[in-house]
């Protein structure tokens, strides 16, 4: 829960991420540099981990954010990264 002053919220991403064709490539040093990537990003830009799951055929991931932040902002940074 965050509070501001105009009120209390809990705003939060659910993100899926991937490969092409579901193929099994998320495993070994790639799902620990998967890993390292989500949460550095969600560090730099202030965002809490909930949850980061990495699986062999894909990644899910839940942060939450502030609320003052409209999500046209925040689409360009997970659309290119960490691809």
């Amino acid at each position: 829960m965050q509070v501001s002053t105009g009120g209390v919220h809990n705003l939060g991403y659910h993100v899926v991420r991937c490969p092409k064709y579901r193929r099994p490539v998320l495993t070994g040093p790639v799902a620990t540099r998967f890993d390292e990537l989500i949460r550095a990003k969600c560090d730099e830009r202030g965002r809490q981990v909930i949850v980061l799951e990495v699986m062999p055929d894909h990644g899910a991931s839940a942060a939450t954010v502030r609320r003052y932040i409209d999500t046209q902002y925040e689409r360009p940074w997970r659309k290119g990264q960490p691809s």
